[in-house]
């Protein structure tokens, strides 16, 4: 949905569900309704000495949705 680089960090607005539900596990079985998708950011250090790389998952509402869009002159601001 959204971008934005801020000091080490890359912040990644995104909307996440706990598993695929439109798709099969490897295996061929069904997964079970994921309970829809939610808005969670994603924040990556870059630069954090021996943390680069590490990824911090945070959910942003307890709403559920999908296919957000963004007032795109707001695009790869906080």
């Amino acid at each position: 949905m959204n971008a934005w680089g801020e000091d080490e960090r890359i912040h990644v607005d995104v909307m996440q569900a706990n598993a695929p539900a439109l798709f099969p596990r490897p295996d061929g079985s069904p997964v079970p309704e994921a309970g829809g998708l939610r808005l969670s950011r994603w924040s990556m250090d870059v630069n954090g000495g021996g943390r680069a790389g590490r990824v911090r998952q945070t959910w942003l509402s307890e709403l559920r949705g999908d296919f957000p869009r963004i007032d795109e002159r707001f695009t790869g601001q906080p």
